[in-house]
């Protein structure tokens, strides 16, 4: 598959080429998340807030294995494995209560990732 320095291989794909340049643009860099809030009801009630979140290390990922899509008559069918890592997380945060407001840092760090998809339509 396409080398990790951004390079081309004779067998890589027109697939593998568009994610690896789609993945090195800079606005992958620190992808924006969503902003998430929860209520919890337990003995006492409570309020998790989690907002700037960005995902980090989306540049790392790479195709491997036989990636394709196809379509015929009968439809669409596509398959490919996504590999890579680090990635990492990050949220700031607050949690809220009757007693107790405090502010916290989430940081997620997941050392590597393997994604498989197959999908017939």
């Amino acid at each position: 598959m396409t080398n990790r320095d951004g390079s081309c291989n004779e067998s890589d794909t027109l697939f593998d080429i568009g994610l690896v340049k789609a993945l090195s643009r800079p606005s992958f860099d620190a992808f924006p998340l969503p902003y998430i809030r929860r209520t919890f009801r337990k003995a006492i009630d409570f309020e998790v807030s989690l907002s700037q979140g960005k995902l980090y290390g989306l540049a790392s990922l790479r195709l491997f294995s036989h990636s394709y899509i196809n379509a015929t008559e009968n439809g669409i069918t596509a398959s490919f494995g996504i590999d890579g890592g680090p990635l990492e997380v990050t949220y700031t945060g607050t949690i809220r209560s009757v007693l107790l407001h405090s502010q916290v840092l989430l940081s997620v760090h997941i050392p590597r990732i393997e994604l498989f998809i197959k999908a017939h339509e």
